[in-house]
Formats: C-alpha cells, structure tokens, sequence
C-alpha cells in the first residue's frame, strides 16, 4: 500500500493508461504516478509545484502536455516527456477569476477555461509545437460557469 501525505482533488489517467496525474492541495503540487498494467497499484514517479491550489487538470489530445487551472486566476502547463519527466511549458497565464475547469478541442488547437467568478470563458491558444498557453478572447456569459467537457458528434 502506498502511503502519501497528499490531499488530492482532481485525476487524469493518460490515454494509454500507464500514468496517472492528480492535484495535490496539501503542497500544491502536480504528483505524477506510474501505474502497474498487472494490478493497477500506483508507483510515485516525481512531483511539480503548481504554485496555488489547482482547480482542474486535462491532458492535451495528443498526450504531450497537461493544464492545470489554478486558483491564481491563472493556468500554469507542462510538456509531458516520453520518459514521462514533466517540464514547465507556460508558467502563468492568465484567466479570468477563479478558474473552475479547462477543457481542449479536440484538435488540440485551443484550450477553454471556465470562470467562475468573472462569469467567462477565456479561450487560449495552443502552440502545438511547443505547448505554449496565449490567450486568444474571452467570451462573457450571463450565468456563472462551472465546467464542461467537449463531445465529438455532438
């Protein structure tokens, strides 16, 4: 049994389903674990500061970065590694207030974050050779927005 002292709030499992990310509130940390194809127990492979409590997490369709939105009013990404090492790719980039999800297309040309209390969605644009965060606009909404997710076909 693997014992850690973290507080987690939010999990991704990447698409080929060897690693598993999860928020930490505790440390503030993005945890990333290896997990065993066999059983499914979780291996601790290394951690990265997030800076503030996160909000929400994603992967990119492509499986090379991930997102977490954080309470910051900010989004902060990191470019994912073959041998799964996490390096910072955009380190604040600003929202609206209060993030509560991040959601990409699925072409992975841009990312939507949802913001709570600024009642927007800010949109950023995806360098896809790089993983570099750029707002592009904001779209106002008339109620507050709390997450969503995108549907092909829908």
């Amino acid at each position: 049994m693997l014992d850690l002292n973290v507080r987690p709030r939010h999990l991704r499992i990447d698409q080929e389903g060897e690693r598993l990310y999860l928020t930490d509130d505790n440390f503030r940390l993005l945890v990333q674990f290896e997990i065993d194809p066999a059983n499914g127990d979780l291996a601790l492979l290394r951690n990265r500061p997030i800076g503030s409590p996160a909000s929400a997490l994603e992967i990119h369709p492509t499986g090379r970065w991930i997102v977490a939105a954080r309470a910051s009013d900010s989004v902060r990404a990191w470019s994912i590694a073959d041998d799964g090492v996490l390096t910072v790719t955009s380190g604040n980039v600003p929202t609206g207030e209060l993030p509560v999800d991040v959601s990409f297309d699925f072409g992975g040309r841009f990312a939507y974050v949802t913001c709570q209390d600024s009642n927007e969605i800010t949109t950023l644009e995806v360098d896809l050779g790089t993983g570099v965060l750029t707002p592009s606009s904001v779209t106002r909404t008339r109620a507050t927005p709390r997450g969503f997710t995108t549907a092909p076909g829908l």
